[in-house]
């Protein structure tokens, strides 16, 4: 993108030079050129912005001033500058705005300064702008005081459990969460995705968003998962149990790319990398806190014979459960975990493939969504 050209407000300074000066004088202009009889020296190229290269070190000074708070997109500028380097993104060019590139995040960095919260999601590794080439939607501020909790299925649900989609509605959103919020002075709207994603006055009344979704295709997943990470900048939390659920829209069997579920995986702390295996003889626990499961009763991988690769980015992770396979190195994977914008639980380590919780709710929702 060009910037603003200098020219004018040159122009308007001269003007406003000239306008002072007392009695009315006139400040006549030198002479331009060169005396008769020297040679003409063409002037200095005036570089152009848009000509400069971006640099790691540039961008992650700019996100560092301009996106901080609940804006910030890394611990500190040093974090910011290993992922640059772990990612190896392209230098791309000032002033970009779309792009898998170092250059569009540095636009969206500095357009924060003056729009934080219009600018700064699109300036951090999820960029929606720069890796999907989509803006977030719009969505209502989040009130501190809202006492409601949303909670979404999806009713065409049905893999896994017989309607499964219904199942979650009654037991895991309409029992088990509601009665851990109730606990706590909160309240649960439970909403079917299949009839959209909730509208704004809905939205305005939460102060977060629980999910309990059981298979991987939804309609609209695209749009979900934008809507999810709009809510997520504006300070919902979000807490997802079993399954993200929006890896596949109908029609569309190859999946709609893990740039799209890293859209909601990378502001919660980790990164989603498939690996997907249901043999549980190459899976064992690396990392354990049995205090968060029922009992004291942390579920055996080896039993469970569910495994995605979610790679740990968040410092401030909170793993509760980490796995890994033993035929992958270094495969160690969060699958039960709270950071700084919500929390995950997946499906086989929440509850078994009966259905049978293994996770205090209650402990978690307590972690993800704190009281006020």
């Amino acid at each position: 993108m060009s910037k603003h050209a200098r020219a004018p407000i040159a122009t308007a300074l001269a003007g406003a030079l000239l306008s002072c000066l007392p009695g009315g004088a006139v400040l006549r202009p030198e002479p331009s050129g060169p005396p008769a009889g020297l040679p003409r020296i063409a002037p200095a190229r005036q570089p152009n912005p848009a000509d400069a290269r971006p640099s790691y070190a540039a961008y992650c000074r700019t996100v560092a001033a301009g996106c901080t708070g609940l804006f910030a997109q890394y611990a500190s500028e040093e974090k910011c500058l290993e992922r640059c380097r772990r990612e190896g993104w392209a230098l791309g060019r000032a002033g970009d705005t779309k792009g898998d590139s170092v250059g569009c995040r540095a636009e969206w960095a500095s357009r924060a300064a003056t729009d934080p919260a219009g600018s700064c999601a699109h300036a951090g590794v999820a960029s929606p702008m720069c890796v999907v080439g989509e803006p977030l939607p719009t969505v209502p501020p989040l009130d501190p005081a809202a006492t409601q909790v949303l909670g979404l299925y999806d009713g065409g649900d049905a893999q896994g459990w017989e309607a499964a989609g219904r199942r979650a509605r009654k037991e895991i959103l309409g029992e088990r969460v509601r009665k851990a919020l109730a606990a706590r002075g909160l309240t649960l709207a439970i909403r079917d995705l299949r009839d959209g994603t909730p509208d704004d006055d809905e939205t305005a009344r939460s102060r977060a968003i629980v999910t309990a979704l059981c298979d991987a295709t939804l309609p609209g997943a695209r749009g979900y998962l934008l809507w999810l990470r709009a809510n997520m900048e504006a300070g919902r939390k979000v807490m997802i149990l079993n399954d993200l659920g929006a890896f596949l829209e109908p029609g569309s069997p190859g999946g709609i790319g893990n740039e799209w579920v890293n859209l909601v995986f990378e502001p919660l702390g980790v990164e989603y990398r498939g690996s997907w295996t249901e043999n549980g003889r190459v899976l064992r626990t690396t990392r354990a806190d049995p205090t968060l499961f029922l009992r004291g009763r942390v579920p055996k991988a080896s039993a469970a014979g569910h495994y995605y690769r979610f790679v740990r980015t968040g410092d401030d992770l909170a793993v509760f459960l980490e796995v890994e396979r033993t035929d992958i190195p270094d495969s160690a994977s969060p699958v039960v975990f709270a950071g700084r914008r919500g929390g995950f639980a997946l499906a086989r380590y929440y509850e078994d493939v009966d259905g049978r919780e293994h996770v205090d709710l209650s402990k978690l929702l307590e972690v993800v969504i704190p009281s006020r």
